[in-house]
């Protein structure tokens, strides 16, 4: 089975009295099945690209905002 890569990000702000704001998206569903479902922007790290690229990339793409890496998560990895 090949191995696949994507990349993504949590996107954060301060919002003055509130503390702050995290973007979330409302991922394509298959089915309309009327359950809302929230994720976190991200996707396929593109050949030639850094896994850093590709999740300022698909932050952008998905939520149309432009955000900065200020440090990496971590890894999570599914067998």
């Amino acid at each position: 089975m090949p191995r696949e890569f994507s990349a993504g990000g949590v996107v954060v702000r301060g919002s003055g009295k509130s503390g702050w704001e995290i973007a979330v998206i409302e991922p394509r569903r298959e089915s309309d099945d009327r359950k809302q479902i929230l994720a976190l922007p991200k996707g396929w790290v593109d050949t030639g690209e850094k896994p850093e690229q590709a999740a300022v990339r698909e932050v952008k793409e998905e939520s149309g905002l432009t955000a900065e890496v200020v440090t990496k998560l971590g890894d999570i990895k599914y067998v």
